[in-house]
C-alpha cells in the first residue's frame, strides 16, 4: 500500500482535536478511506514515533485496530509544518 499524505494529516488532525488527555479511544473513521487504509498509516505513523498507539488484537477483523494516546513532540511538530501552506 502506498502512504497517502493527504490521510497522514487526516489521521494526525483527528488525534489533536480530541478533548480527552489520554487519546482517541478508537481507531479514527476519516471519510473516503477504509479501515485497513487507516490502520496501515496508523501503524506508519506509529513506527515514524509521531503517535502514540496501541495495537488492540481485533479478532478475525481484517486489519488490527489501533487506540491513539496522543500526539508526540514530533508528531506536534509535523502537524504544525502540515498545517504551513508554505512548506
Amino acid at each position: 500500500m502506498k502512504r497517502d499524505m493527504d490521510l497522514i494529516r487526516a489521521i494526525l488532525q483527528k488525534v489533536e482535536s480530541c478533548e480527552d488527555p489520554y487519546g482517541l479511544e478508537h481507531m479514527p473513521e476519516i471519510d473516503g478511506y477504509s479501515r485497513p487504509q487507516i490502520s496501515y498509516h496508523m501503524k506508519l505513523l506509529s513506527d515514524a514515533g509521531l503517535i502514540e498507539a496501541q495495537t488492540v488484537d481485533s479478532q478475525g477483523a481484517d486489519c488490527p485496530d489501533f487506540i491513539l494516546a496522543n500526539l508526540t513532540w514530533n508528531g506536534q511538530d509535523f502537524l504544525d509544518a502540515a498545517k504551513d501552506d508554505t512548506l
